[in-house]
């Protein structure tokens, strides 16, 4: 939810690594609150951040 929050207030850029449930996709709430998909949510924002950082020390 704070990452959902997050990505909110910072317009949903095209490039960020968060999925909300409803928008732009159509999972389902049995498929959107489940450890599996929070575990990916996660891991695409820790790649996201690698990225960035790389980007950032270039």
């Amino acid at each position: 939810m704070e990452l959902t929050s997050l990505w909110g207030r910072m317009g949903y850029p095209e490039d960020a690594p968060h999925v909300v449930q409803g928008r732009g996709n159509n999972m389902v709430p049995a498929e959107y609150f489940t450890e599996e998909n929070l575990r990916a949510v996660v891991d695409r924002h820790w790649t996201w951040v690698s990225s960035e950082l790389a980007f950032v020390r270039s």
